[in-house]
């Protein structure tokens, strides 16, 4: 981890000055309404802070007031790059597959949709139909891979930072690496995760980065394995 910088978003008050500044507001009431309405996830920055604190890692806060790459269309370039990998990948199967299309996988479903897709399949029919063509896909996947590397590098130039804790998803038309961490778990027992993001090739450090942060904060349960299989048994008898 020498010389690991980890950038985290926070609302600190450099952010919220600059941000009452930039919008032009004076208001001591407003700012205070606006300060409160972020106090949560204020608390939520300051503890993941303390925690990457706690593990050795260096941090370098940012304002999470960043300019967006709002030229992206992810939309579109998702529904048609499935489409055409998982076609690709059935055609690669032999004759013994169950399935050998996108197509066939929609149709499948709907013959028992509460069993075979109880929280319906609205991507995959949406990735069936999509309207694009193979050359508007190519330029569409280029030029969101180039805005998307355009604001994540202005990232890691500007701020010094080798990581990013990221709740976005533009690493993933960018094509950079993601690690994510258990974090923890909600109310409802839901487990959460954190995500780092780095540039291009930036695996070593996101390990690094990971496994430091995962064995000072030992957020994990391990599963009960023996108890799922016995209910797993009661079920099936």
């Amino acid at each position: 981890l020498k010389g690991v910088q980890v950038g985290v978003f926070i609302w600190n008050e450099e952010a919220f000055r600059d941000y009452f500044e930039e919008f032009e507001i004076t208001d001591p009431d407003q700012q205070s309404a606006f300060r409160e309405g972020f106090r949560s996830t204020v608390e939520d920055a300051q503890q993941l802070i303390s925690n990457l604190e706690g593990a050795e890692i260096e941090v370098v806060e940012i304002p999470p007031n960043q300019p967006k790459a709002t030229l992206i269309e992810l939309g579109p370039a998702l529904e048609y790059g499935f489409q055409e990998a998982l076609d690709r990948f059935q055609a690669s199967l032999d004759s013994a597959a169950p399935v050998a299309s996108l197509e066939e996988i929609v149709a499948f479903n709907n013959e028992d949709p509460a069993n075979r897709a109880p929280y319906g399949q609205d991507f995959l029919e949406g990735s069936l139909n999509t309207e694009i063509s193979a050359e508007q896909y190519t330029d569409l996947r280029d030029s969101n891979q180039a805005l998307a590397r355009q604001a994540l590098d202005r990232l890691f130039v500007e701020y010094k930072v080798n990581v990013l804790v990221y709740g976005g998803q533009l690493y993933a038309p960018a094509g950079y690496p993601a690690l994510t961490v258990p974090s923890g778990y909600a109310e409802n027992g839901e487990p959460q995760g954190i995500v780092f993001i780095g540039p291009y090739l930036s695996e070593p450090d996101l390990l690094a980065v990971g496994f430091a942060y995962e064995r000072a904060t030992n957020e994990r349960l391990a599963p009960d394995l023996e108890a799922k299989m016995e209910s797993l048994v009661g079920l099936s008898s």
